[in-house]
């Protein structure tokens, strides 16, 4: 059931995140370069404290603070609010290198969290 939901949660980002934003004609400039970093440290301090929070379930369970149920809900949960989240920062950096002129890109790079491999998409200037 979970890893079932972790695929099904994944395809749904990968499809509804995984686009080219093309917009007028320009050269990358500071501005834009600035929003599309801006979002990629957002996004990576996303993932480290995802991570480190996945690791504190980890411990919980391995202690007999929690049962797996319990681990398993806990680290679904927080999978699912950390693509929400970049996804939404994703999702914001994109219209404002519209906004800017430049294209950017969501390209997914794999984050391992509690064993799984779950893809998350960092930005790419990617020129007009």
């Amino acid at each position: 059931m979970k890893k079932s939901l972790i695929i099904v949660l994944v395809a749904l980002f990968m499809f509804s995140t995984s686009i080219i934003a093309s917009a007028k004609v320009g050269s990358p400039d500071e501005s834009a370069s600035e929003v599309v970093n801006h979002a990629n440290e957002k996004i990576q301090t996303i993932i480290e404290t995802t991570q480190a929070k996945s690791a504190n379930i980890l411990m919980k369970y391995e202690t007999g603070s929690i049962t797996l149920a319990q681990k398993e809900l806990e680290t679904t949960t927080l999978i699912e609010k950390m693509l929400t989240k970049t996804n939404s920062i994703s999702s914001k950096a994109i219209k404002k290198a519209l906004t800017l002129g430049f294209s950017v890109e969501c390209t997914f790079v794999e984050v391992i969290i509690d064993g799984q491999i779950i893809l998350v998409d960092p930005l790419f200037i990617v020129g007009t």
